[in-house]
């Protein structure tokens, strides 16, 4: 608020100013004949219009305290609903006023603004899981937890919304904005844009993990369980082409040839999210396979490892095993490389926080080790919306500071990171894939179908081939084929004696790299 009268205080300051400047200017150029004194005239004028700028910033910061004060005050907010539709109509406005001040973001918007409306949105997440639990209430019935926190929730999530607003507002006249949708699509984009820039790591996994505890109450409350793969999408007699459905068979080889986007594609797509599906593996050549590893799951998220936290924890966390995710995809892993024959030709795909467990597992010693004693070749990578490590030893294939088998590993390995252009979250969680606003890091090919998505949906939309039409064509065409006469599929390994749950714990999970016998 003082910031907020401090620039109003400033703005009467320089129209006064300004009304001097131009009494005297005016009396300038009245009595100065002998030389043409142009437009400076006008110059009191151009002064005394700064104050309306001061006036509106001040506007601006005013209306961002007010929503902090709000988060703190007595109840003015009823309900999540009603601050639904005062952002709506707030996206609407600002559609059609098209007056957003492009430098605003500079003055008032900052890290600590942003800290202080997650800590508010955490403490009312909190107050809720607390209450309910203790009380018994239902979650989204009358309890009085939520009741008593809807006010600061509503008020947090309104002052994210203004922070948004404000600070992403001038790249909204870059984009085709047409229609409140197109406006909510932005906002959801900015989101993504600064939250994983402004709010700090251990506060984001904090939130990530009180919102899964609310998934959890709710799940239970509805007697919703795990999302297992249902009877009708049954893989008994599974085929390459319910796999890949725009698989093109080669008439002189018989092998199937693979567009981008197949492995997202379809009922049975090799990247699944099934329960207990988080990581495939499929014969697809006589000694060639390929792995596909899943992310961010948030219809199995009460009962699996691959919730928020874990996309949190594989962006920042420089420990993989810290990461339960990772623990459950290397345990799952390393017991399907004991079971292919030394010297095969191994592919890697993955989508979202798979992305990031692909360049955990290709980065990992043990995993290095076991491939290079394996004499496994790995022939590629190809990654879709994938959340990239900030850790220089995982941040990449290869990262920036990689191992001393890194090269024997990756000689010859063909790498491919695909990455909608709307795709907010995957371009700015952990370490991103750009290198500035208008070059992507090596590897990384954007994708652009022509129309403004929300990031959620250009980040579950990597089966789309409209993405991928403005691509070279040898960038449309997976790097490997499948050769059907040797086709086989597996979704769950054999784990031995490791607990299906042992991805919970963090000590003897996995064990030392075993090299298979020759086939």
């Amino acid at each position: 608020m003082r910031y907020a009268d401090m620039l109003a205080a400033q703005g009467d300051q320089i129209a006064a100013e300004g009304r001097r400047l131009s009494a005297a200017l005016a009396h300038l150029t009245a009595t100065c004949r002998e030389y043409p004194l142009g437009q400076i005239a006008a110059l009191g004028d151009r002064v005394q219009s700064l104050d309306r700028r001061d006036a509106e910033i001040a506007g601006w910061a005013r209306g961002v305290a007010e929503a902090f004060v709000a988060a703190d005050s007595p109840p003015i907010i009823a309900t999540l609903q009603a601050w639904h539709a005062q952002a709506d109509q707030f996206a609407l406005n600002i559609v059609q006023r098209g007056e957003i001040l492009f430098d605003v973001s500079t003055m008032i918007v900052d890290v600590v603004a942003w800290n202080k409306a997650a800590k508010q949105l955490l403490e009312a997440l909190q107050f809720i899981n607390a209450t309910t639990a203790l009380s018994g209430d239902q979650l989204w019935g009358t309890g009085l937890g939520v009741d008593l926190a809807k006010v600061p929730l509503g008020a947090s999530l309104l002052a994210i919304g203004g922070l948004i607003l404000l600070e992403d507002g001038p790249r909204w006249f870059s984009e085709p904005v047409d229609s409140p949708d197109d406006g909510f699509n932005l906002l959801e984009q900015g989101f993504w844009i600064l939250a994983f820039h402004r709010v700090a790591p251990d506060l984001l996994l904090a939130l990530s993990a009180e919102i899964e505890e609310l998934n959890r109450r709710t799940s239970a409350e509805r007697g919703a369980g795990a999302n297992p793969r249902p009877a009708k999408f049954d893989e008994t007699n599974l085929t390459p082409q319910q796999v890949f459905p725009d698989a093109r068979p080669d008439p002189a080889t018989g092998d199937l040839a693979l567009p981008a986007w197949s492995v997202m594609d379809g009922d049975h797509r090799a990247i699944s999210a099934y329960q207990d599906e988080q990581i495939s593996l499929f014969r697809i050549g006589q000694a060639e396979y390929l792995f596909a590893i899943c992310g961010l799951d948030l219809t199995n998220m009460a009962v699996s490892p691959n919730g928020m936290t874990a996309v949190i924890l594989t962006a920042n966390e420089p420990d993989p095993m810290a990461n339960p995710y990772y623990r459950l995809i290397k345990a799952r892993f390393m017991a399907y490389l004991a079971q292919i024959p030394p010297g095969s030709t191994i592919n890697m795909t993955g989508h979202s926080m798979g992305g990031g467990m692909t360049m955990l597992l290709l980065n990992d010693p043990e995993v290095q080790a076991a491939m290079v004693a394996g004499s496994y070749t790995l022939r590629s990578v190809v990654l879709y919306g994938a959340v990239r490590p900030l850790d220089p030893q995982h941040n990449g294939v290869p990262p920036s500071q990689p191992s001393a088998l890194s090269d024997t590993l990756l000689t010859g390995t063909e790498v491919r990171i695909y990455v909608d252009t709307e795709d907010k979250l995957a371009l700015n969680v952990g370490a991103g894939h750009m290198v500035h606003a208008d070059q992507a890091m090596p590897n990384v090919h954007m994708l652009d179908n022509g129309k403004l998505d929300g990031a959620t949906t250009a980040h579950t939309s990597y089966d789309n081939p409209t993405g991928y039409a403005d691509l070279p064509t040898e960038l449309q065409e997976l790097p490997f084929h499948v050769d059907p006469r040797y086709w086989e599929h597996t979704r769950s390994p054999d784990m031995g004696d490791v607990r299906p749950d042992a991805w919970r714990d963090r000590v003897g999970l996995v064990g030392a790299p075993q090299t298979p016998a020759a086939a």
